[in-house]
């Protein structure tokens, strides 16, 4: 894998961290129906991200898919590697949010959706981290189940979806500004490990 490579594909994890960040928000603003309050702090934490995205996407210097597919068998490989992965991924969130609705919706409780969603789109970062190399993943799986745990336990409608979402959303943003802050060292520690896994 390439330098400009991984950082396509970290900054496209940067922009889906953002997205999802931003509906975490939202789903605050509905709860406590004054999403005015949160208008401020969310266009600027949306702005801040989404600038460096455009920046980090800049040091993959128009790097696009089709110079892998176009490429050597090794870089054909790899891209077959990374979209089986992503399926796999995808279908376990897909899985685990069923499961999570499920679930609810068989115990008659309703008020823990957000906190079980948050829990399985908190573990589906697990899979990532071990697909991409990047470390970082498996603290926001972590950090994002705890919180949502805690807010399932210790906490009652509405102040239980409040703090899932308000946790998810800064578990999000964070990520994203931990990736963009340390994308290079990120980009040299994961791709020494992916040759090193292919050497093995």
């Amino acid at each position: 894998m390439s330098y400009r490579q991984f950082m396509w594909g970290l900054s496209n994890g940067v922009l889906i961290l953002t997205v999802a960040g931003g509906f975490w928000l939202g789903i605050i603003g509905s709860i406590v129906h004054r999403p005015e309050i949160l208008g401020p702090a969310g266009i600027i934490g949306l702005v801040l991200l989404l600038w460096g995205f455009v920046r980090l996407r800049r040091k993959a210097d128009g790097f696009s898919l089709s110079e892998m597919k176009n490429g050597t068998e090794e870089q054909r490989s790899s891209l077959r590697q990374i979209r089986r992965g992503l399926r796999w991924v995808m279908l376990i969130e897909m899985v685990l949010c069923s499961i999570a609705v499920g679930s609810v919706e068989y115990l008659h409780r309703l008020d823990l959706i957000w906190p079980a969603l948050g829990i399985a789109v908190s573990l589906h970062f697990l899979p990532l981290g071990r697909l991409f190399r990047v470390t970082r993943y498996y603290f926001t799986g972590i950090a994002g189940t705890v919180v949502c745990l805690v807010a399932m336990v210790a906490f009652n409608a509405p102040a239980n979806a409040l703090f899932a979402a308000g946790g998810m959303c800064l578990n999000m943003w964070g990520t994203a500004a931990w990736l963009l802050a340390r994308s290079d060292k990120i980009a040299v520690h994961a791709i020494a490990e992916r040759a090193a896994a292919a050497k093995a």
